[in-house]
């Protein structure tokens, strides 16, 4: 009898089966590699820094290079506030907005923070619907753990690109607490007093965007 040199047809086609069942591939003896991790960061200053302030040009996924700072570490991921306001100042909820919800006590100037700042964060998702990483706005703890303090003297990073009105502006910006003292008011960033108390309807602050990305997602 002659030797066989090569399994029969239908043996290969079984052995196949059998290497898709364990490893996933067929006709592999071994496992996928994990895809590497898209970068969407790189440190500005060519090392990967989770402090505080720490500069990165960020790409959260339009293509375009903008410029964030470490707000916040949360692990395994940082969440980074951007240098800027994106687009126009808006109010932080609007009477519209407020009634549409379901408000009922605008006109007697209470309850106006009750539902959160539904304008400015339907400003922000118009502004960054183009990107692959979602935006938020900063929580006033975040913003007040930096320096345990309302005052941002020692912080300029948390008001860049911030100026008075009769600058230009914006004055300041959005975060997402309510004013828990003042039913009308919600905090915010501004340029001169730090974290302060504004009426939800003012419309001289914008909405600065904060992103959360993995660690792994930081270069150099």
């Amino acid at each position: 009898k002659e030797e066989m040199t090569s399994l029969p047809e239908n043996d290969v086609a079984i052995n196949d089966i059998y290497a898709e069942i364990i490893y996933g591939q067929k006709g592999s003896s071994s496992e996928e590699e994990e895809p590497t991790p898209t970068s969407i960061c790189t440190s500005t200053s060519g090392t990967v820094s989770y402090a505080l302030g720490t500069s990165y040009t960020c790409n959260p996924g339009d293509g375009v290079e903008r410029t964030f700072y470490v707000l916040e570490d949360n692990g395994d991921s940082v969440s980074l506030i951007m240098n800027e306001n994106i687009g126009d100042n808006v109010a932080w909820i609007t009477q519209e907005d407020y009634e549409a919800a379901g408000g009922t006590q605008w006109s007697s100037n209470t309850d106006r923070n009750s539902f959160g700042p539904i304008t400015a964060n339907n400003y922000l998702e118009s502004q960054t619907s183009s990107w692959t990483v979602d935006a938020s706005l900063p929580t006033y703890d975040q913003i007040y753990n930096v320096n345990n303090s309302t005052t941002l003297t020692n912080t300029p990073w948390l008001y860049e690109n911030l100026q008075s009105s009769s600058d230009g502006g914006p004055v300041g910006y959005w975060t997402s607490t309510p004013y828990s003292s003042y039913s009308n008011m919600a905090r915010g960033v501004n340029y001169v007093n730090g974290l302060i108390g504004r009426s939800v309807s003012d419309t001289t602050d914008g909405v600065r965007p904060v992103i959360t990305v993995s660690k792994s997602q930081l270069s150099q």
